[in-house]
């Protein structure tokens, strides 16, 4: 009896100093900083796309028809904030000419939900169009100025794939001037345009 009541007092003394130790030891930290929600997702710098409907040569009801490759070139300044540059070249063409187009613009972009991989877009935008040329004699310039707001949606996956669809209202400003054997004419004019690009590219 003696020595199994010592087995017992043995057995509580051990538990006793399990316990205590236990109850010593400082309880876990729980960490209170919350992940943000894109900490799964790559994280893309620069996203370059093409819009695919600019290099079809849709025809006007005039006759004309315009080809532009157009780039653009959106880089993340911050995770709600970028900046693109758009840079094209192109064709129009006529039943009489073809017209060689150049476009030069940039975008401001803010992302009130979602962020650069993907979210809500809102920005503005500038396009410069010059364009000059030589038909029958002819020598004629030209200036299209458009500029506007824009709503879109981004999606830039892990791997790169990248899908951009933008549309809005803007208004466009445009100068002409024609010149043959010394007499020159200017004309010009504007109006409100729909803003509308898809595109698609990568993002690295």
């Amino acid at each position: 009896m003696v020595t199994a009541r010592r087995a017992m007092v043995l057995c509580l003394s051990l538990g006793l100093a399990s316990a205590q130790a236990f109850a010593d030891e400082p309880a876990p930290e729980v960490s209170t900083t919350k992940s943000p929600p894109h900490a799964g997702d790559v994280q893309h710098r620069l996203s370059v796309t093409v819009d695919p409907l600019l290099l079809l040569p849709i025809q006007t009801s005039t006759g004309i028809a315009t080809t532009v490759l157009e780039v653009t070139g959106e880089y993340r300044i911050a995770d709600k904030l970028s900046a693109a540059a758009i840079l094209g070249g192109g064709v129009v063409s006529s039943a009489s000419a073809q017209i060689p187009v150049f476009e030069i613009g940039g975008q401001f972009l803010t992302y009130p939900l979602g962020y650069f991989e993907h979210g809500l877009q809102l920005g503005v935008e500038v396009i410069d169009l010059p364009v000059a040329a030589t038909i029958n004699g002819v020598a004629a310039t030209g200036n299209g100025i458009a500029f506007g707001g824009l709503v879109g949606y981004k999606l830039a996956t892990n791997l790169g794939f990248s899908l951009n669809i933008q549309g809005g209202v803007g208004y466009e400003a445009v100068v002409a001037t024609a010149q043959a054997n010394g007499v020159s004419a200017t004309a010009s004019g504007g109006g409100v345009i729909p803003l509308l690009r898809i595109n698609l590219g990568w993002s690295f």
